[in-house]
Parts: C-alpha cells; sequence; structure tokens
C-alpha cells in the first residue's frame, strides 16, 4: 500500500546533480504480489502528476492508472499538457505459456521543440494500433497499424498515407507485409529467424573453413544448399514514406521495385530496378539488375542507362553493362561502356577460375579501352593468389624496372608501362609467383 503526496518539491537542494526542479504529484497504490504472470498477483495504481520539470523538459497535467488482476492487466496514460496531448491503452493477458497484447495510442498534439526533444520546429499527430503476442519462444505475431498521421516542419506539412505491418514467426514459417501508401513490401520464408541466423552462421563457417583448408573446393550449390527457402518483393511509387524522405534529401524516384527468391531448388533468382531516379546533378533513366538460376549455373546482368541533367549538356549521358555467369568453381564477366554518342568506350570480358585462396583470370582478347585494342599482357592472364608479401615484392620490383627503364630509354616513368621490355620483365616476374 502507498499513499503519496509531493508538492513543488525541488529535488535540487539535496542533490545539485539531478535537474528536477519542480515535482508535484499525487500517487496512490494498493497490490499483492511481484509475479506478473502469477493469477494471484493483482495491483491498481492511480498516479497524477500537476506539474514536473526537469532539465529543460517541463510537462503538466499527466496521469496514469495501472491495473491488474487475475492475469489481466490494464493501463491507461494521459497528458493534457498544452504541449502533448495523447491516450494510450494497454490491455494484455499474462500467462507463463505467453503474452498477448493490445495497445492504442492517440496523439492529438505533441511539440517536440517546446518539450525540449528537438531543436528545430516540429510537432505532430497520429493515431496507432498494436496488437502483439508470444509464446516466449519462438512464436511471435505483431500487428501494426498507423493512421491520420501529420508531421509539421518549419518547412512543410506532411500528411504520410496509412502504415499497416503484419508480421509473424515460428519454427517452420516466417512472413512480412508491409504497406504505405504506394509502397508495398511482402516476404516469406520456410523456418523462423533463429533458423535463419543458424544458416548464416552455417554459412560463414564454410567460407572459413575453405579459405583454410586449400584442398577444400565449395559450388556455388553448396552454400545455396545451406539457405532456407525465401522469397521477398518490394514495389515503390512516389507516394509513400519512402518517397517522401528521398524527396527531403532532394531525391526522387520514379518506380523502385525488386525481387528475391532463393532456396535449395530454385537457387539464387534476384531482379531489381530503379527508374528515372534524379537529384540535383545526375540523372538515371534506369539501374537494372537480375540473377536468374538455371541448373547449376547462376547468371547474372547489371546495367545503368543515364542522360544529362543539363539537356545542353551531354556529359553526364552514358550506358554502362555487366554481366556473366558463374558455374562451379568459375566466373565470367564482361562489360560493355558507351558514350552519350553511343560510341564503344569499353569492351572486355574475362573468364576466371575461383579457388578458395586464389583467382585465375584470363582476359577475353579483342579488349577495347577508350576506343582501342586493349591487352593486360601477351596472355592476357594475371593470377590473384594468398601470397601477399610476394604481391609486396612484386609492386618493389615493378617500381625498380620503372625507374631504371626511364632512365635507360630516356623516357619519364609515366611512359613506361607501354615499354615493351618492361612488360617482359613485369610479366617474368609475375609468373614467378602468385600475385597476392
Amino acid at each position: 500500500n502507498a499513499d503519496i503526496k509531493i508538492n513543488g518539491l525541488d529535488l535540487t537542494e539535496l542533490y545539485p546533480s539531478v535537474p528536477l526542479t519542480h515535482l508535484s504529484m499525487n500517487l496512490k497504490a494498493d497490490g499483492h504480489g511481484f509475479d506478473l504472470f502469477d493469477k494471484e498477483t493483482r495491483y491498481d495504481v492511480t498516479l497524477d502528476i500537476d506539474s514536473v520539470k526537469y532539465d529543460k523538459y517541463h510537462l503538466k497535467e499527466f496521469s496514469l492508472v495501472a491495473r491488474q488482476k487475475a492475469g489481466k492487466s490494464d493501463i491507461i496514460l494521459q497528458t493534457d499538457d498544452q504541449n502533448l496531448k495523447l491516450r494510450l491503452d494497454a490491455k494484455t493477458g499474462l500467462r507463463p505459456s505467453g503474452i498477448r497484447n493490445r495497445t492504442s495510442l492517440v496523439v492529438e498534439k505533441a511539440d517536440l521543440k517546446e518539450l525540449g526533444i528537438m531543436d528545430v520546429p516540429f510537432d505532430t499527430e497520429m493515431n496507432l494500433d498494436v496488437k502483439f503476442s508470444t509464446d516466449m519462444d519462438k512464436t511471435h505475431k505483431l500487428k501494426f497499424e498507423g493512421k491520420e498521421i501529420v508531421l509539421n516542419t518549419q518547412i512543410k506539412r506532411f500528411t504520410p498515407k496509412d502504415i499497416f505491418i503484419d508480421f509473424a514467426t515460428s519454427p517452420d514459417t516466417t512472413y512480412l507485409t508491409a504497406r504505405n501508401g504506394d509502397l508495398i513490401i511482402g516476404g516469406n520464408m520456410k523456418c523462423g529467424y533463429t533458423e535463419l541466423f543458424k544458416a548464416i552462421d552455417d554459412l560463414k563457417n564454410m567460407f572459413i573453413d575453405a579459405t583454410k583448408n586449400h584442398e577444400m573446393i565449395h559450388f556455388l550449390h553448396d552454400y545455396e544448399n545451406l539457405l532456407p527457402q525465401m522469397n521477398f518483393s518490394l514495389d515503390c511509387g512516389t507516394d509513400n514514406m519512402l518517397a517522401n524522405v528521398l524527396a527531403i534529401k532532394q531525391m526522387r524516384a520514379n518506380s523502385i521495385k525488386a525481387n528475391l527468391a532463393i532456396g535449395s531448388k530454385k537457387g539464387l533468382n534476384i531482379s531489381a530496378g530503379v527508374y528515372g531516379f534524379r537529384t540535383e546533378g545526375l540523372n538515371l533513366d534506369t539501374v537494372r539488375m537480375f540473377t536468374r538460376q538455371e541448373g547449376n549455373r547462376l547468371r547474372y546482368l547489371a546495367g545503368i542507362r543515364s542522360t544529362s541533367v543539363d539537356e545542353m549538356s551531354q556529359k553526364n549521358t552514358y550506358s554502362a553493362l555487366l554481366y556473366g555467369y558463374m558455374a562451379n568453381d568459375s566466373l565470367t564477366a564482361n562489360a560493355v561502356y558507351r558514350d552519350s554518342k553511343d560510341d564503344l568506350i569499353l569492351k572486355t570480358g574475362i573468364v576466371s577460375t575461383m579457388k578458395p585462396t586464389e583467382l585465375d583470370i584470363s582476359f577475353v582478347p579483342e579488349a577495347i579501352f577508350l576506343g582501342k585494342p586493349f591487352f593486360f599482357n601477351k596472355e592476357n592472364y594475371i593470377k590473384v593468389g594468398k601470397d601477399i608479401e610476394g604481391y609486396r615484392e612484386h609492386i618493389r620490383l615493378a617500381d625498380r624496372l620503372a625507374h631504371v627503364t626511364a632512365e635507360s630509354t630516356g623516357k619519364g616513368v609515366g611512359h613506361t608501362a607501354t615499354d615493351d621490355n618492361l612488360i617482359d620483365l613485369l610479366h617474368k616476374s609475375l609468373d614467378d609467383g602468385n600475385l597476392g
């Protein structure tokens, strides 16, 4: 039992380090027990705060009523301050086997600047409704709705669309649905979140083992077999909170789309695109990428097409494309870049063999760079391995050779990269060991 009344307490007189300069309140409490999950536990608490000043925060007309009996809890919180007007109702069922809760919050006004929470003018209004349940183990559910949201800033008044979130997870399935205006997010997974974390940990351990054991070779499907089946999708237009955030940062996109499907049977399949993305100095018509699993082969493509923001200028106009595939321990990659006149600036490709600690790369012949044939070396071949010290020694050797050749030919160091003798010497040094 408790019955407390305080009128005009200034705690700084006793404890100067505690910035509580004023408190007027009434508290009445009656209860029995401390275990909230025990049916015998009960309490009845009423708290009325007439005024409180703590540091730069000042609040008036605050009340709290909290009751529990037979495993059912009710909490009502209200404020009628000139800078904060809200009401919160929370009803909860408490059992050793789980918790079920429904909470509603109605905010008529919250002036965050006057409350000392923000330095710039900002106030808000909203209605929120939350439903939550859990078995205290691996099964959890959450539903969230946000309606009639108003955000007032010193520049503009924002009225975001309603927000809806539905999430649930259990040992054998997990799903998520979220909506806000024309923003729609969806996902599902054939396992719980703990199983997903375990799969990620197994992937990490497999990769670490492969890097430590030079004889161990893992193919793409070895990693995919560890992943649970999952799907994810995102569709974003121009009328939602994500678009509003981009607009605040002076960015805009007509559309953003993404789809992901992963599983031991389907493999890895991704498609994503951003269309009509614009900033003050950038205009990307299309940013597109996808991966597609075809048996043990994973195809991929990524591309960008841009036009100049300034119609009188062509300097930002270009298109670029990267595509290829992964299969077993091999990787192919092709790159194409065209300028504003659609002239071919770069065209090249590589075929590589991937191992845990090294990478063999062969450049496809007839590559083009700056409109001219390009060769990395005579065989268009490079080997990247784990010998970091060997790599540093090659760099030191290359630097010495560059200066020696510059002195012997009378050319500047900047011209020695085209010297045939130097290229032969560098290529020979690379053949003597791995390049880290």
